[in-house]
């Protein structure tokens, strides 16, 4: 519970510092509502299941609320994938399942000039709840015997937020954000599997991974996103988005789990 509120007073503190010192003039604001589609190339190991690489392209889709004023930025996005992703060394019936929500608001910090067009940089804070579910079918081929074993990463983070705005012309523009999680409540299967009374919690009431996370700094639980994002007008009140996002987390516990995302995503962002 401490860190908890530890964790909302730091992004309280950072929308007072976004907000404080704008003139009233200066506050209006943009909304706009984002939908995207695409493809999720996924590739985990979790040594917790088995100590080979499962990888495999999956559907991926986005939602994301904005409101941008002339020195600050809120973001809401909503992500799913969803696949089945397999080994050639051990091929498995598994089954995929990454779910992810973050909030975000920033602040322009200064603003470059390349080739005579606007670089924005903003920098903030944000948290994100982040969950990947594995439901993994195990079997002995010496006695024809299959049993389903699941495995679990979430993390719900506070981090720092860096980006970039690069506006080619009045209708064309580019953009980059980095998110570095630098605290996180880590939920993740307890030694034992289905034996252990922790986790059997978790697999039949799955939102019970929700309060079972431990207090975990970066260096313990290394985490990385990026996003390329271009935006081209194309009506008065419509945009065209492609966007590439990579994600990669980590952790130790209970046995190693390494994972990274590449998500191509296409879609439309409405002005409201």
């Amino acid at each position: 519970m401490k860190v908890l509120l530890f964790i909302l007073s730091l992004l309280m503190y950072s929308v007072t510092f976004c907000q404080e010192g704008q003139p009233k003039e200066q506050q209006k604001s943009v909304h706009s509502l984002g939908i995207s589609l695409g493809v999720n190339d996924f590739h985990f190991r979790d040594e917790y299941l088995s100590p080979h690489i499962f990888s495999k392209s999956s559907f991926s889709t986005q939602l994301s609320y904005q409101i941008r004023a002339k020195h600050y930025l809120h973001n809401i996005e909503v992500d799913f994938s969803t696949g089945h992703p397999n080994s050639e060394i051990q091929p498995r019936n598994v089954s995929e399942n990454i779910g992810s929500v973050s909030y975000a608001i920033s602040r322009v910090i200064d603003v470059e000039h390349i080739a005579g067009k606007p670089l924005e940089l903003s920098l903030g804070a944000g948290v994100s709840s982040f969950i990947v579910s594995t439901d993994f079918v195990a079997e002995d081929k010496r006695y024809s015997y299959e049993w389903n074993e699941q495995s679990w990463y979430c993390s719900n983070s506070l981090g720092i937020h860096a980006g970039g705005d690069y506006l080619v012309t009045d209708k064309t523009g580019f953009s980059i954000q980095l998110a570095l999680p630098f605290l996180s409540l880590v939920s993740r299967p307890e030694n034992g599997h289905n034996f252990n009374a922790e986790n059997t919690k978790v697999i039949d009431h799955f939102l019970n991974v929700e309060v079972q996370g431990k207090p975990e700094f970066f260096w313990d639980n290394a985490a990385l996103s990026c996003k390329l994002g271009f935006k081209q007008q194309i009506g008065s009140r419509c945009n065209l988005k492609l966007n590439y996002l990579f994600n990669y987390a980590t952790s130790d516990r209970p046995a190693h789990l390494q994972m990274y995302m590449n998500r191509f995503l296409a879609g439309f962002e409405f002005l409201l």
